[in-house]
């Protein structure tokens, strides 16, 4: 289960590094937002900024590795897997230091699934 849990991470890692690499960074699309009918995408591109940077969610990474120690099968693994690939897209969303904290404990769950 560790395995699969760190290759749900990279899976996150990686789609939260093309975000902001892709999305919300590149000068060009802000610019394009800033114009008064912007495209479909400014929408979606401002909300996950908004919740990047408001921590929503490592937040809701770190909630959901804290319900995968609460509850046993398949929630618990369901909110691990949650946990893990939210916090990787944290991780490169500006939430670092929840999305940290939300893989830490994840891990420390997907360790323990295995033993029961």
């Amino acid at each position: 289960m560790p395995v699969l849990a760190v290759a749900v991470a990279a899976i996150g890692a990686a789609t939260g590094a093309y975000t902001r690499h892709e999305l919300i960074e590149p000068v060009a699309r802000a610019a394009a937002c800033m114009e008064s009918p912007g495209p479909w995408w400014c929408l979606l591109r401002d909300a996950i900024r908004i919740a990047a940077q408001n921590f929503v969610l490592a937040g809701i990474a770190t909630i959901a590795a804290l319900a995968s120690l609460l509850y046993k099968g398949r929630a618990a693994v369901i909110a691990l897997m949650a946990a893990m690939f939210l916090g990787g897209a944290g991780l490169y969303l500006y939430s670092t230091s929840l999305s940290a904290v939300a893989v830490i404990l994840a891990l420390l769950r997907a360790a323990s699934i295995d033993r029961t």
